[in-house]
Formats: structure tokens, C-alpha cells, sequence
């Protein structure tokens, strides 16, 4: 694969991550304006969102795994 490849996969998988981050804060944010505003409406939302604290981190790496793998290539192709 070469470098502009690389780096849209990379660039696809970064947009990726940011909506779906985007969208898990915004499932929090709903979560608790709907908490707080009406108390008799009370959305539960499963606790997969929340543990987005857990995976997003690990998530954000995953745009370095293409460059990671040219670089693997590029060293035992020597």
C-alpha cells in the first residue's frame, strides 16, 4: 500500500472514531436533560454508551494501525 492510501484509511478511520465519539456524548448529554428536566419521562439508555469512557481511548489509536503496518513492511522487506 502506499502513503496516500495510508493515510486516507487513516484519515476515514479518524471520522470514524469523532462521530462516534460525538454521538456517545450526545447520548449523555440526552440522557441527562431528560434526568433533569421531566422526571416522570426517565430514559434509559443501555451502559454500553457509558463505557465509551473505556473504549474511545483505545479507539483514538486506531488511525496509527496502517502507518504502524507500512513501517513493519518497509523494515523486513531490508
Amino acid at each position: 500500500m502506499n502513503l496516500k492510501r495510508i493515510t486516507f484509511i487513516s484519515f476515514i478511520l479518524s471520522l470514524v472514531i469523532l462521530l462516534f465519539k460525538l454521538s456517545i456524548n450526545f447520548l449523555v448529554w440526552l440522557d441527562v436533560w431528560f434526568e433533569y428536566t421531566n422526571s416522570d419521562y426517565v430514559v434509559n439508555f443501555p451502559s454500553v454508551f457509558y463505557s465509551g469512557q473505556i473504549i474511545l481511548p483505545i479507539l483514538q489509536f486506531l488511525p496509527l494501525i496502517p502507518f504502524l503496518y507500512v513501517f513493519y513492511r518497509r523494515q523486513t522487506q531490508r
